[in-house]
Protein backbone atom coordinates (compact mmCIF):
# COMPACT_ATOMS: atom_id res chain seq x y z
CA UNK A 1 0.00 0.00 0.00
CA UNK A 2 1.72 2.80 -1.48
CA UNK A 3 -1.02 5.28 0.36
CA UNK A 4 1.11 8.51 2.55
CA UNK A 5 -0.45 10.24 4.97
CA UNK A 6 0.71 12.98 6.70
CA UNK A 7 -0.48 16.63 8.65
CA UNK A 8 2.21 19.13 8.75
CA UNK A 9 0.60 22.66 10.42
CA UNK A 10 1.77 26.02 11.65
CA UNK A 11 5.37 25.63 10.02
CA UNK A 12 7.78 27.24 7.77
CA UNK A 13 8.68 24.12 5.31
CA UNK A 14 12.10 24.54 3.82
CA UNK A 15 14.14 20.61 2.13
CA UNK A 16 17.79 21.06 0.91
CA UNK A 17 19.36 17.69 -0.56
CA UNK A 18 22.70 18.83 -1.61
CA UNK A 19 23.17 14.77 -3.13
CA UNK A 20 19.84 14.73 -5.27
CA UNK A 21 20.96 15.24 -8.70
CA UNK A 22 19.96 17.97 -10.92
CA UNK A 23 16.35 17.22 -12.11
CA UNK A 24 15.02 15.35 -9.67
CA UNK A 25 11.48 15.80 -8.49
CA UNK A 26 9.72 15.38 -5.36
CA UNK A 27 6.03 14.01 -4.67
CA UNK A 28 3.59 14.77 -2.47
CA UNK A 29 0.49 12.01 -2.45
CA UNK A 30 -2.35 12.30 0.09
CA UNK A 31 -0.99 14.93 2.20
CA UNK A 32 -2.92 17.39 3.79
CA UNK A 33 -0.71 20.06 4.28
CA UNK A 34 -2.31 23.49 6.58
CA UNK A 35 -1.39 26.69 8.06
CA UNK A 36 2.50 26.65 6.74
CA UNK A 37 5.07 28.61 4.34
CA UNK A 38 7.08 26.99 1.73
CA UNK A 39 8.06 26.89 -1.53
CA UNK A 40 9.87 24.03 -4.27
CA UNK A 41 12.26 24.84 -7.07
CA UNK A 42 12.61 21.13 -8.01
CA UNK A 43 10.14 19.68 -10.01
CA UNK A 44 6.95 18.22 -7.78
CA UNK A 45 4.30 16.06 -8.30
CA UNK A 46 0.98 16.81 -6.04
CA UNK A 47 -1.59 13.89 -5.91
CA UNK A 48 -4.45 13.44 -3.69
CA UNK A 49 -3.94 15.76 -1.43
CA UNK A 50 -5.70 19.17 0.07
CA UNK A 51 -2.98 22.75 0.77
CA UNK A 52 -5.02 24.42 2.84
CA UNK A 53 -4.92 28.00 4.84
CA UNK A 54 -1.42 28.36 3.72
CA UNK A 55 0.36 32.25 3.23
CA UNK A 56 2.82 33.41 1.35
CA UNK A 57 4.11 36.35 -1.42
CA UNK A 58 3.39 33.98 -4.08
CA UNK A 59 1.79 30.65 -4.32
CA UNK A 60 -0.04 30.96 -1.11
CA UNK A 61 -0.40 27.14 -1.34
CA UNK A 62 2.17 26.19 -3.48
CA UNK A 63 5.10 27.70 -4.81
CA UNK A 64 6.42 25.41 -7.98
CA UNK A 65 9.26 25.67 -10.36
CA UNK A 66 7.26 23.56 -12.52
CA UNK A 67 5.03 20.44 -12.05
CA UNK A 68 1.72 18.70 -11.67
CA UNK A 69 -1.33 18.44 -9.25
CA UNK A 70 -3.54 15.79 -9.87
CA UNK A 71 -6.95 15.14 -7.85
CA UNK A 72 -6.30 17.86 -5.56
CA UNK A 73 -7.72 20.37 -3.19
CA UNK A 74 -5.76 24.11 -3.30
CA UNK A 75 -8.48 25.69 -0.78
CA UNK A 76 -8.44 28.61 1.86
CA UNK A 77 -4.93 30.15 0.41
CA UNK A 78 -3.44 33.79 0.65
CA UNK A 79 -0.54 35.68 -1.35
CA UNK A 80 0.18 39.05 -0.59
CA UNK A 81 1.57 39.31 -4.04
CA UNK A 82 0.09 36.67 -6.86
CA UNK A 83 -0.98 33.10 -6.86
CA UNK A 84 -2.89 33.40 -3.85
CA UNK A 85 -3.17 29.43 -4.26
CA UNK A 86 -0.80 28.17 -6.74
CA UNK A 87 2.13 30.36 -8.27
CA UNK A 88 4.94 29.16 -10.55
CA UNK A 89 8.09 30.31 -11.62
CA UNK A 90 9.59 29.99 -15.10
CA UNK A 91 7.96 26.30 -15.54
CA UNK A 92 4.85 24.79 -16.74
CA UNK A 93 2.37 24.14 -13.90
CA UNK A 94 0.16 21.53 -15.11
CA UNK A 95 -3.57 21.12 -12.66
CA UNK A 96 -5.80 18.10 -13.74
CA UNK A 97 -9.07 16.95 -11.95
CA UNK A 98 -8.32 19.33 -9.27
CA UNK A 99 -10.29 22.03 -7.35
CA UNK A 100 -9.01 25.48 -6.61
CA UNK A 101 -11.49 26.97 -4.32
CA UNK A 102 -11.50 30.07 -2.11
CA UNK A 103 -7.84 31.42 -2.53
CA UNK A 104 -6.93 35.04 -2.47
CA UNK A 105 -4.03 37.11 -3.95
CA UNK A 106 -3.61 41.04 -3.55
CA UNK A 107 -2.03 40.67 -7.14
CA UNK A 108 -2.76 38.62 -9.94
CA UNK A 109 -4.27 35.08 -9.82
CA UNK A 110 -6.11 34.48 -6.51
CA UNK A 111 -6.34 31.16 -7.74
CA UNK A 112 -3.14 30.53 -10.10
CA UNK A 113 0.11 32.37 -11.27
CA UNK A 114 2.16 30.91 -13.88
CA UNK A 115 3.09 33.06 -16.62
CA UNK A 116 5.79 30.88 -18.18
CA UNK A 117 9.23 31.94 -20.28
CA UNK A 118 7.21 33.40 -23.40
CA UNK A 119 5.25 30.44 -23.59
CA UNK A 120 2.09 29.35 -21.70
CA UNK A 121 3.30 28.43 -17.62
CA UNK A 122 -0.38 27.16 -16.83
CA UNK A 123 -2.20 24.09 -18.23
CA UNK A 124 -5.46 23.09 -16.71
CA UNK A 125 -7.31 20.09 -17.70
CA UNK A 126 -10.92 18.94 -16.03
CA UNK A 127 -10.41 21.07 -12.96
CA UNK A 128 -12.94 23.40 -10.81
CA UNK A 129 -11.88 27.11 -10.17
CA UNK A 130 -14.27 28.75 -8.04
CA UNK A 131 -15.05 31.51 -5.48
CA UNK A 132 -11.42 33.07 -5.42
CA UNK A 133 -11.40 36.88 -4.51
CA UNK A 134 -8.89 40.18 -4.70
CA UNK A 135 -7.97 39.26 -8.11
CA UNK A 136 -8.78 37.64 -11.58
CA UNK A 137 -8.45 34.07 -10.89
CA UNK A 138 -6.38 32.90 -13.71
CA UNK A 139 -3.52 34.81 -14.96
CA UNK A 140 -3.65 34.58 -18.64
CA UNK A 141 -2.02 37.09 -20.56
CA UNK A 142 1.30 39.19 -19.76
CA UNK A 143 3.57 41.87 -21.57
CA UNK A 144 7.42 41.61 -20.88
CA UNK A 145 9.45 45.14 -21.82
CA UNK A 146 13.14 43.64 -21.77
CA UNK A 147 13.92 45.26 -24.81
CA UNK A 148 11.10 46.30 -26.68
CA UNK A 149 7.55 44.82 -25.42
CA UNK A 150 6.19 41.75 -26.10
CA UNK A 151 3.10 40.03 -25.51
CA UNK A 152 2.21 36.18 -24.89
CA UNK A 153 -0.74 33.81 -23.64
CA UNK A 154 0.27 32.04 -20.08
CA UNK A 155 -2.54 30.05 -20.48
CA UNK A 156 -4.45 26.53 -21.57
CA UNK A 157 -7.66 25.65 -20.35
CA UNK A 158 -9.33 22.73 -21.27
CA UNK A 159 -12.93 21.39 -19.89
CA UNK A 160 -12.76 23.58 -16.96
CA UNK A 161 -15.06 25.54 -14.87
CA UNK A 162 -14.20 28.95 -13.86
CA UNK A 163 -16.28 31.64 -11.65
CA UNK A 164 -14.48 34.10 -9.88
CA UNK A 165 -15.20 35.35 -6.23
CA UNK A 166 -16.38 38.74 -4.62
CA UNK A 167 -16.78 40.01 -7.84
CA UNK A 168 -13.36 39.22 -9.40
CA UNK A 169 -12.81 37.79 -12.75
CA UNK A 170 -12.07 34.54 -13.86
CA UNK A 171 -9.29 35.27 -16.02
CA UNK A 172 -7.64 38.38 -16.69
CA UNK A 173 -7.67 38.51 -20.40
CA UNK A 174 -9.80 35.94 -22.84
CA UNK A 175 -8.10 32.34 -23.19
CA UNK A 176 -8.06 31.18 -27.20
CA UNK A 177 -5.88 28.24 -26.48
CA UNK A 178 -9.14 26.61 -24.43
CA UNK A 179 -11.81 24.52 -25.02
CA UNK A 180 -15.10 22.84 -23.47
CA UNK A 181 -14.55 25.20 -20.72
CA UNK A 182 -17.49 26.64 -18.77
CA UNK A 183 -17.06 31.02 -17.32
CA UNK A 184 -19.92 32.51 -17.04
CA UNK A 185 -18.47 35.84 -17.24
CA UNK A 186 -17.33 35.46 -20.46
CA UNK A 187 -13.58 37.25 -19.14
CA UNK A 188 -12.54 33.89 -20.33
CA UNK A 189 -13.46 34.19 -23.81
CA UNK A 190 -15.67 31.81 -25.27
CA UNK A 191 -17.48 29.17 -22.73
CA UNK A 192 -19.96 27.16 -23.03
CA UNK A 193 -23.51 27.94 -22.36
CA UNK A 194 -25.79 27.32 -18.71
CA UNK A 195 -24.35 27.61 -15.00
CA UNK A 196 -21.91 25.30 -13.07
CA UNK A 197 -24.75 25.34 -10.41
CA UNK A 198 -21.73 24.29 -7.98
CA UNK A 199 -22.53 22.99 -4.35
CA UNK A 200 -20.29 24.21 -1.15
CA UNK A 201 -17.22 22.39 -0.99
CA UNK A 202 -17.93 19.15 0.75
CA UNK A 203 -16.86 15.59 0.81
CA UNK A 204 -18.56 13.82 -2.16
CA UNK A 205 -16.18 10.94 -1.89
CA UNK A 206 -12.97 10.62 -2.85
CA UNK A 207 -9.46 11.84 -0.92
CA UNK A 208 -10.25 15.12 -0.92
CA UNK A 209 -13.45 18.08 -0.84
CA UNK A 210 -15.23 18.80 -4.38
CA UNK A 211 -17.86 20.96 -5.38
CA UNK A 212 -20.74 18.93 -6.92
CA UNK A 213 -22.66 20.58 -10.15
CA UNK A 214 -26.21 20.61 -9.22
CA UNK A 215 -28.98 19.18 -11.26
CA UNK A 216 -29.28 21.43 -14.58
CA UNK A 217 -25.90 22.50 -14.42
CA UNK A 218 -24.63 23.23 -17.29
CA UNK A 219 -20.98 21.32 -16.77
CA UNK A 220 -22.90 18.14 -16.92
CA UNK A 221 -22.56 15.88 -20.29
CA UNK A 222 -21.02 19.22 -22.13
CA UNK A 223 -17.92 17.41 -23.54
CA UNK A 224 -18.48 15.02 -26.64
CA UNK A 225 -16.97 11.48 -26.14
CA UNK A 226 -13.44 11.67 -28.09
CA UNK A 227 -12.52 14.32 -27.98
CA UNK A 228 -8.94 14.98 -27.07
CA UNK A 229 -7.30 15.66 -24.35
CA UNK A 230 -10.52 16.07 -22.74
CA UNK A 231 -12.92 13.02 -23.23
CA UNK A 232 -10.52 10.44 -24.83
CA UNK A 233 -9.56 8.69 -21.89
CA UNK A 234 -6.34 10.55 -21.54
CA UNK A 235 -8.39 12.56 -18.33
CA UNK A 236 -9.39 9.11 -16.59
CA UNK A 237 -10.97 10.33 -13.64
CA UNK A 238 -12.87 12.78 -11.57
CA UNK A 239 -11.10 14.43 -8.68
CA UNK A 240 -12.54 11.73 -6.63
CA UNK A 241 -11.19 8.76 -8.52
CA UNK A 242 -14.72 8.59 -10.40
CA UNK A 243 -13.64 6.66 -14.12
CA UNK A 244 -15.30 9.37 -16.90
CA UNK A 245 -17.56 9.48 -18.55
CA UNK A 246 -20.58 9.03 -16.70
CA UNK A 247 -23.37 8.84 -18.98
CA UNK A 248 -23.23 9.95 -22.75
CA UNK A 249 -20.60 12.61 -22.60
CA UNK A 250 -17.91 13.91 -20.18
CA UNK A 251 -18.70 17.06 -17.39
CA UNK A 252 -16.52 19.87 -17.55
CA UNK A 253 -14.74 20.64 -13.90
CA UNK A 254 -13.41 18.38 -11.32
CA UNK A 255 -16.28 16.02 -10.88
CA UNK A 256 -17.75 13.70 -13.24
CA UNK A 257 -21.75 13.06 -12.64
Amino acid sequence: NDRVIATVSAATLSYTDPSAPAGTTYTVRATDLRGNRGASPAPVTVTGSTFSDNTAQYGGGLYLGHGTVTRSLITGNQASVDGGGIAGALGVVTVVSSTLSGNSAAGTGSAIWSPGLFAPGTVLVGSTIVGNMGAAAILTYVTVCPRGCFSYETTVMRGTVVVGGGGAAACSAPVTASSFNLAPDGSCGATLPGDPLLGPLADNGGPTATHLPGAGSGAIDAIPVGTADSCDGSVATDQRGVARPVGTACDVGAVEQ
